[in-house]
């Protein structure tokens, strides 16, 4: 013989006051029958989603149970369970009180110091490139709300509208990532009066973004002028 699972009853919740920025939530929880009626008097248990305790009151007249839930307890996201079980109950194929569920998100509150999207930017001091120096040229990027998979950067120099030095950077990443990229670069005389860093990042959504920044370089000379060499017997 076959049997049908049997709803005898049921629990709903209702968030009554949120205190901001939620640190607590006042809610309650009705009890009833399977034929609407209140469940009086009835135990009803507060339980995190793994089924651990928090809080067990009783209902009143109305079928009504209420609490003060203080969410800075959890971290992220949580669920929240009300039953009429205090542990996890096998309910398929039994008469049983069906529970209610409370989802919360942590909001992480913005500030002028948190990113909301992704960037790259050249990271330069605010002065010329000296000829014939070896000097360091910086990116740092910041990715996020990406998720996981490649980024992948490309960095271009141009200078007098031809490509002197490139350069690719891969790396596999999580959620929110940042980092920094640093190159070596010689300044020679064909790379005078300027020359323009490119860089554009593909990220792992297959969205692109983009960042340049144009360096002035001192005075470059392709043939140095030196004394003229004496010959024997001359300056006597």
């Amino acid at each position: 013989m076959l049997f049908s699972p049997t709803k005898v009853g049921s629990c709903s919740a209702t968030v009554l006051t949120a205190s901001p920025p939620s640190s607590s939530f006042d809610w309650a929880v009705k009890v009833q029958h399977h034929n609407d009626t209140a469940a009086v008097d009835t135990e009803v248990h507060l339980l995190k989603e793994s089924f651990d305790l928090l809080q067990t009151l009783k209902t009143d007249d109305n079928g009504l149970a209420s609490f003060k839930l203080n969410t800075s307890l959890f971290q992220g996201s949580f669920t929240v369970k009300a039953s009429v079980y205090k542990m996890y109950t096998h309910t398929l194929m039994r008469p049983h009180f069906a529970l209610a569920s409370l989802h919360l998100t942590e909001i992480q509150q913005t500030s002028l110091h948190t990113r909301t999207s992704s960037s790259l930017e050249v990271q330069a001091e605010d002065r010329p490139l000296v000829c014939g120096a070896q000097e360091t040229l910086n990116l740092s990027y910041s990715i996020v709300g990406e998720g996981q998979g490649q980024l992948h950067i490309i960095y271009l120099l141009l200078s007098r509208g031809n490509i002197v030095k490139y350069g690719q950077y891969s790396n596999y990443m999580d959620t929110m990532t940042r980092g920094d990229i640093s190159f070596f670069m010689e300044i020679t005389p064909d790379l005078a009066p300027a020359v323009t860093l490119v860089a554009y990042a593909v990220l792992p959504s297959a969205s692109v973004i983009a960042t340049s920044k144009e360096y002035i370089t001192t005075k470059c000379f392709s043939n140095e002028v030196f004394p003229k060499e004496q010959r024997g017997g001359e300056g006597v």
